[in-house]
C-alpha cells in the first residue's frame, strides 16, 4: 500500500466520521486508515471529529473498533471535551462508558467536566456523572432510593 493510498483512506475516514457513515468508516479502515491518526492542522482524530460533529453512530463505531477516547488534539482537547462543548449527553455517556478520562486538561486549562459545567451542560449530564460516582463508591443510585429499593 502506498503512502498516497493510506492518505486517501485516512481522508475518507475523517469525512465518514464527520457524516456518521459507518460503512465508509469501515471501508477506510480496511483500506489502511489508522484509527487514532491525527488529522493535519489541529490534530483531531476521527473520534474527536465525530464527537465534535455530534455523530453518535460514528462515536459508537469508532469506540467499538478500538479508538482511544483520551487522544488529545493540538489544543489538548479529547472527544469528551468536544461532547461537553457541543452539549451532547448521549455522546458524553458513550465516551464515559468506554472509559474516557474526565480530568485531562486542555491547553487552556479546561477538563471535560469544567467545560461541561462552564457551559451549563444540563441536569441530565450532571445527574449521570453523579450516578457514575455513586456506583463507583458502591452506593445505590438516587433513582433506586426514590423507588424504595
Amino acid at each position: 500500500m502506498t503512502a498516497e493510498q493510506i492518505e486517501q483512506a485516512q481522508a475518507k475516514l475523517f469525512q465518514a466520521a464527520a457524516r456518521g457513515d459507518v460503512l465508509q468508516m469501515r471501508s477506510a479502515l480496511v483500506a489502511g486508515a489508522k484509527l487514532d491518526a491525527p488529522r493535519a492542522g489541529i490534530g483531531d482524530t476521527a473520534l474527536n471529529l465525530a464527537a465534535a460533529m455530534g455523530q453518535e453512530q460514528s462515536v459508537v463505531f469508532l469506540l467499538e473498533a478500538g479508538a482511544d477516547p483520551d487522544m488529545q488534539n493540538s489544543s489538548g482537547r479529547t472527544a469528551l471535551h468536544e461532547a461537553a462543548f457541543l452539549k451532547t449527553p448521549a455522546i458524553w455517556n458513550r465516551l464515559i462508558d468506554a472509559g474516557a478520562s474526565t480530568d485531562i486538561v486542555s491547553v487552556n486549562g479546561q477538563t471535560p467536566i469544567s467545560l461541561r459545567d462552564t457551559l451549563a451542560f444540563g441536569a441530565a449530564m450532571v445527574e449521570y456523572s453523579q450516578e457514575q460516582g455513586q456506583q463507583a463508591m458502591g452506593q445505590p443510585r438516587e433513582r433506586e432510593l426514590s423507588r424504595g429499593r
